[in-house]
């Protein structure tokens, strides 16, 4: 059987190079496939969010069939980071993709492939031939793979040992408050306006606010910047007093953390979905969790969340 989730078909890049590598591919699975026990697992996209999904449940897939042969294929430029924080990777047989193999999905849906859709699209399988909106994606997924407990509880992730914040001008982590306004996906203007007050309004209540910075990107006014790694940004998390953000794959990764999460939603139809059908809180978090749609009281939510963690 193979697992993976599925935008949509990329026919713009049906070149004659293309097809032959689509054909090696297909190759390759149906050998697999045609194995009994065994499960293949395909990550189809660079996305931060959709690979900790897919990782999510490939863990806990794993646990509850330990006899299965599994086989994942991964992106390279991500194979470093994802072993790292899943050890589940360490026990199957990984193969490198270097380029995005979304067509054959479709080629061979009917044939072979259970289950396909991203997992903030609505829930669709061609190869049920029904289109369903009784459950989320993920529920679903743990439906059709079979699974007995809930895949997003967060124990797939490694948790890290000590790790040292001064380097990062982190003196205080009890007074200090993370921001990032950044996402693969999704730029949100009035988010942004929105971390800015916070930004000044925390500040003027004596913390320190970090802002996550990427690229050439600029810090917030009233923020300091902190550049750190995909890694680092997780440790960090761990001994801050809070991450206020955008929606966007970083929380998902973060979000087996112990670190209180503000996670703001941007009010366009194409972001207030995930308000609705993907909210952070779908994750069985132990921290305490606001998912807010962001307007015009956003700002006295997040300073009440802030406080009453304040007064623990």
């Amino acid at each position: 059987m193979v697992f993976s989730f599925l935008k949509k078909p990329f026919s713009h890049l049906k070149t004659e190079c293309y097809h032959r590598h689509l054909l090696r591919f297909e190759h390759t699975l149906l050998t697999m496939t045609s194995e009994p026990g065994h499960m293949v697992f395909v990550s189809l996209y660079l996305a931060v969010g959709d690979n900790v999904l897919l990782l999510s449940l490939l863990d806990q897939y794993a646990r509850e069939n330990p006899a299965a042969v599994i086989d994942i294929f991964l992106f390279a430029k991500n194979l470093e980071r994802y072993k790292t924080l899943y050890p589940v990777l360490n026990k199957v047989r990984i193969h490198i993709q270097k380029e995005s193999i979304t067509s054959w999905v479709y080629r061979w849906e009917r044939q072979w492939v259970q289950f396909e859709s991203a997992h903030h699209d609505l829930v669709f399988s061609n190869h049920w031939d029904i289109q369903d909106h009784s459950d989320t994606v993920i529920g679903l997924a743990k439906k059709h793979l079979g699974l007995s407990k809930d895949p997003l509880d967060g124990s797939a992730i490694a948790k890290p040992s000590s790790f040292s914040l001064s380097s990062f001008g982190i003196s205080d982590p009890s007074q200090a408050i993370l921001l990032n306004a950044s996402s693969f996906s999704t730029q949100s203007e009035s988010v942004k306006k929105t971390l800015e007050a916070c930004a000044q309004s925390l500040s003027n209540q004596g913390f320190h606010v970090f802002m996550n910075v990427v690229g050439d990107e600029s810090p917030l006014p009233f923020t300091q910047p902190l550049r750190c790694s995909f890694e680092e940004f997780y440790l960090i998390s761990l001994q801050t007093k809070c991450l206020i953000s955008l929606r966007s794959g970083l929380l998902d990764f973060v979000a087996s953390s112990s670190c209180p999460i503000v996670c703001l939603y941007d009010e366009k139809p194409e972001h207030r979905f995930l308000y609705i059908d993907m909210p952070l809180s779908m994750w069985q978090r132990s921290a305490p969790t606001l998912d807010l749609l962001n307007g015009s009281d956003s700002l006295t939510q997040i300073e009440a969340f802030v406080s009453e963690l304040s007064s623990r």
